[in-house]
């Protein structure tokens, strides 16, 4: 078995080797526990120059495990994250934004859980940092029916591909813009598909200041 870990990229140029090094030191993680993993960057029409840095990290580490699409035009973060389910060489993907941070020693804590429950998704704690200042733990609640009212989980996680793709995948509707991972996270609900909540990190979330929960939030 193993891990596919797909990081969508949208203008997040300076934080590329940040989470592209934390996603090495999982796979690193996984490889010594009898897993087997790969990286998949997918960068959705940046405009900030990360295709350029993109390149030089895949020189930096040339290894095949690491890959990376340049899609040819902006198609959203919903559909890239789709794409990467779809490309995605095993059937479990953790999904980590571009500016966040895996904390690589507990990857496979996460791996394990999700193939032994048999669910569609699990989630860990998210350590909330503003610059340096741990301010919260986000993701750090089980799933309820009070996800209805709001969002308390992030899409950084761990899926099974297949189980969301039948779902539908990721919903691209403008009217969604920001809280499709809600819309996941309840359509998996109201399907009676297992999340699973393993309290342990899962890895850090950085408010940016043009981070998507600063956008929406």
């Amino acid at each position: 078995g193993g891990l596919t870990i797909v990081i969508p990229n949208w203008n997040h140029r300076a934080y590329l080797p940040r989470s592209i090094r934390s996603a090495l030191q999982g796979l690193k993680r996984l490889e010594e526990d009898g897993f087997s993993g790969e990286i998949l960057v997918i960068d959705d029409a940046s405009r900030d120059g990360s295709q350029k840095r993109l390149r030089s990290i895949q020189m930096l580490y040339p290894e095949s495990r690491i890959k990376v699409l340049f899609l040819p035009r902006n198609v959203g973060l919903p559909r890239v994250r789709n794409l990467g389910l779809q490309m995605s060489k095993y059937r479990y993907v953790c999904l980590m934004d571009a500016d966040n941070e895996l904390i690589g020693q507990n990857l496979t804590l996460f791996l394990r859980s999700i193939i032994e429950t048999g669910a569609a998704l699990v989630h860990g704690n998210l350590i909330d940092k503003k610059g340096e200042r741990v301010t919260q733990m986000l993701s750090s609640r089980v799933a309820n029916l009070r996800l209805t009212e709001r969002n308390f989980i992030d899409a950084f996680a761990l899926v099974e591909a297949d189980k969301l793709l039948r779902l539908g995948g990721y919903m691209s509707d403008p009217l969604l813009y920001g809280i499709e991972d809600w819309e996941m996270l309840l359509h998996l609900i109201f399907e009676e598909t297992k999340i699973v909540f393993v309290p342990a990190a899962m890895g850090y979330y950085y408010r940016n200041p043009r981070s998507m929960l600063e956008e929406v939030g």
